[in-house]
């Protein structure tokens, strides 16, 4: 499997298309291995329902994810 640096500073994984819990599972998946590459990167996710964020907050995402 190829691993892609996403550019944060661009790009948008848009996953407005998923319901709530499996967008939150992407997000969790994706943002986790950024983490790992890049700790200081924010990746930004378009989703269907802002309410996402609160099933995100046991993951302690806050910091590296921004939901538009």
């Amino acid at each position: 499997m190829k691993t892609k640096i996403i550019n944060h500073q661009e790009e948008i994984i848009d996953l407005s298309k998923m319901n709530i819990f499996e967008a939150a599972k992407h997000i969790a998946i994706i943002s986790s291995r950024q983490f790992s590459i890049n700790p200081n990167s924010k990746i930004k996710y378009k989703v269907a329902t802002p309410s996402i964020k609160n099933l995100l907050t046991d993951f302690s995402l806050s910091e590296i994810i921004e939901i538009v």
